[in-house]
């Protein structure tokens, strides 16, 4: 009688040093991979806002000369634009008595919720609490709008809304 001897079968799969030097090299790769991932966060969201604001207020020089009259862009809170701040939320209203002041009769455009939470802006003028443009299309004053992380002095991802003095706005980093 013959013995037969069967083929050894191979296995096929990964050893145990095989699969711990892949989950070494997937650590790694995910921690360089984090915070880069987290900064291009950051950068879109400051990126977003300020393209937001940037709207907002050609929305309004552009309103204010369509309907040949003054609108006003300013803080939600307060009915006086004097309240709140600018991250809160914008109101935009035609001004039809020139008082830069909400008042019962004058239409609101616009409203709009807060901005990103994690997000401030403030203005170079830090008592500005409205814009008002002419039916010109001429802004009431020269301003910058600063967004940027309330966590940072110099933020590397700060986004500038500039608006000049004859009411033009664009975006600066």
């Amino acid at each position: 009688m013959a013995v037969h001897h069967s083929p050894r079968v191979r296995h096929r799969g990964f050893t145990l040093i095989e699969l711990l030097i892949a989950v070494v090299i997937l650590s790694i790769l995910v921690t360089l991979a984090v915070p880069s991932f987290r900064d291009m966060i950051a950068n879109n969201r400051a990126s977003s806002q300020a393209n937001a604001l940037l709207q907002l207020v050609t929305y309004t020089r552009s309103e204010a000369i369509r309907r040949n009259s003054t609108m006003t862009i300013c803080r939600l809170e307060g009915a006086d634009c004097t309240a709140g701040n600018w991250a809160e939320g914008i109101v935009i209203f035609s001004d039809d008595d020139d008082d830069e002041t909400l008042d019962s009769g004058e239409e609101v455009v616009q409203s709009l919720v807060p901005f990103a939470e994690n997000l401030v802006i403030t203005t170079s003028t830090t008592s500005l609490t409205r814009l008002t443009f002419t039916p010109r299309g001429v802004g009431n004053q020269a301003n910058t709008f600063i967004i940027k992380r309330p966590s940072m002095s110099t933020d590397p991802f700060e986004r500038r809304v500039t608006v000049s003095a004859t009411g033009r706005p664009r975006i600066e980093r």
